[in-house]
């Protein structure tokens, strides 16, 4: 296959967009998982005061204890979503 110079730039101009992209994705995953996640020191603290209360002593210091479920890593049985989750803090697993 010849190589005219409209299809050599056209293959050049794709190559630089994947090598760009390449670079950029990282960071663009980065920035939206910080502004998705962003907790106060103070929310954290009561996050931690009612997990170690209501739920330590099931899950675990860790959050490991349950076999099948991880909660740090965020490995769940029955919720595959946020309002998921939320229902089962609420009501308990099914």
């Amino acid at each position: 296959m010849k190589y005219t110079p409209l299809k050599r730039s056209t293959w050049c101009q794709r190559q630089l967009l994947r090598v760009i992209s390449l670079f950029l994705m990282p960071a663009l995953l980065q920035a939206q998982e910080v502004s998705d996640h962003q907790y106060s020191s103070e929310a954290i603290q009561a996050g931690l005061a009612i997990y170690s209360r209501e739920c330590a002593l099931c899950h675990g210091p860790q959050g490991d204890l349950v076999s099948g479920i991880n909660l740090r890593l965020g490995q769940f049985r029955t919720a595959s979503s946020d309002e998921d989750l939320r229902q089962v803090i609420s009501n308990g697993a099914a």
